[in-house]
């Protein structure tokens, strides 16, 4: 079996080669799972350039579907661990595997498996899981990659990059902040997967930050969300309710005045770190 790099292919054989994965393998698209593939082949070259792929790399790439990102990876790097939950496409990348020769290939949830050792992660994020895969590559992979490079849904990257205040920003965008520099790199049309979603993407550049304060992560998690369930409350009412729900020997007086009388959708990243730092657990 031979494969050609899918960066020599133009869009029209890469749907070809989607298409014909899908016939084969008896698949059809679930949007339950978010079953898009990527066709573009620039696209591709973005995700190169801007995850500055080097020889001697070693890549997770997080649903390697009908394997064209995983091909074209492994043309790249030295090796490709690639996770894909449908067994269907399993089969596929297995196929695929015994020909590139540098591909390894996991059955599996990734919201399950704990990071493989690699330096960067490439991932086309399916939206019914966006939010607790952002939290492990943040909170629970933090320090154990050097770059991610994602596509996910456009309103999602715009979250990312929210500012306090505005009505998209909210817990994923503190999360991004405090632990990463987050790059939002460019708008992905529809057009460019197979089978064509409704909505835009985004590809966005995620580089873990070094200089993160200490504190009690779980915490700070449990904490962050738990505010974000009343956005537009002042933050001492849904401390209050907060601290009595987890049986805190703390009153919300005892709380800098500055941060408990401002609405929860006002707080910067540092805010609730200096919340989370006042409120000890019995």
């Amino acid at each position: 079996m031979s494969i050609r790099d899918p960066a020599e292919l133009s869009r029209s054989e890469l749907v070809r080669w989607v298409k014909e994965v899908l016939r084969r393998y008896g698949v059809r698209p679930s949007r339950k799972l978010g079953q898009h593939f990527l066709v573009e082949p620039s696209l591709l070259r973005d995700i190169e350039r801007f995850g500055d792929l080097r020889r001697d790399d070693i890549v997770f790439e997080i649903g390697g579907g009908t394997g064209v990102l995983t091909a074209f990876l492994a043309f790249r790097v030295k090796h490709v661990i690639t996770i894909e939950i449908d067994r269907r496409l399993v089969e596929a990348l297995r196929e695929l595997s015994s020909a590139l020769g540098n591909v390894e290939v996991i059955e599996g949830d990734v919201l399950e498996y704990e990071l493989p050792r690699v330096n960067k992660i490439v991932a086309d994020i399916p939206y019914s899981i966006t939010s607790p895969l952002l939290e492990k590559l943040l909170l629970e992979w933090r320090g154990r990659y050097e770059v991610a490079v994602l596509t996910l849904q456009h309103e999602v990257g715009e979250r990312l990059i929210a500012v306090p205040g505005t009505k998209e920003y909210g817990r994923l965008t503190v999360f991004c902040n405090l632990f990463s520099e987050v790059t939002y790199l460019r708008r992905i049309p529809r057009s460019f997967f197979y089978p064509i979603p409704e909505v835009d993407s985004a590809l966005i550049k995620i580089v873990p930050r070094s200089d993160v304060p200490e504190f009690n992560y779980s915490n700070f998690r449990d904490l962050v969300t738990y505010l974000f369930t009343q956005r537009n409350k002042l933050v001492k009412k849904v401390l209050t309710e907060y601290i009595k729900s987890r049986d805190l020997r703390i009153s919300v007086d005892e709380l800098p005045s500055e941060l408990v009388n401002k609405r929860v959708r006002d707080l910067r990243p540092l805010d609730f770190i200096e919340l989370v730092k006042h409120l000890k657990r019995t």
